[in-house]
């Protein structure tokens, strides 16, 4: 398994609960295409699982990495677990090691079924309400698949093959 993270911050945090994990280190939103060969490479072989922090360029690196390797697999961390001590930072390295170990028991595994489409998200609540997007975040950290807008939650959700039911479990 090959864990792949932002920064050399990310990258010490994860070796503090687990000393031997084998790292790749984005070193943030630029990811070079060195990196992405790599990573391709690797994949033929190994697990590789994004752990990349809850905000704008976490989901930036995300995507570009999916786009060469389709079958990475997820750790979604919540916005609230990543905060710094003077609230002024989010990500990984700010996590306790006991939220860290917590998730890395729900690696999310992509599976891309259409299980279901935005409009039954839509007569859910859960786009086009005034508190749909919080609603969102709360199963989605529920599930472990972190937030998203109406599509991207869409789209999550069928990446991880969870069922209509399953969502509405924590309506």
């Amino acid at each position: 398994m090959i864990f792949v993270v932002e920064g050399k911050h990310d990258y010490q945090k994860i070796k503090e609960v687990i000393p031997d994990a084998n790292i790749i280190i984005t070193n943030g939103s630029a990811v070079s295409e060195e990196i992405l060969l790599q990573l391709e490479l690797l994949a033929k072989k190994n697990e590789i699982v994004l752990i990349l922090d809850p905000d704008f360029s976490g989901e930036k690196i995300r995507k570009k990495i999916v786009e060469h390797v389709p079958n990475a697999n997820h750790i979604y961390l919540k916005k609230t677990e990543s905060i710094s001590k003077n609230k002024k930072k989010i990500g990984l390295e700010h996590v306790s090691k006991e939220y860290l170990l917590s998730v890395l028991k729900h690696i999310q595994k992509p599976v891309n079924q259409l299980n279901i489409t935005c409009q039954d998200l839509v007569e859910l609540g859960l786009i086009g309400k005034t508190d749909s997007a919080k609603i969102r975040e709360r199963i989605g950290n529920a599930l472990h698949i972190g937030y998203g807008n109406g599509k991207q939650f869409c789209a999550k959700l069928n990446m991880f093959n969870i069922t209509l039911e399953e969502v509405k479990a924590y309506l």
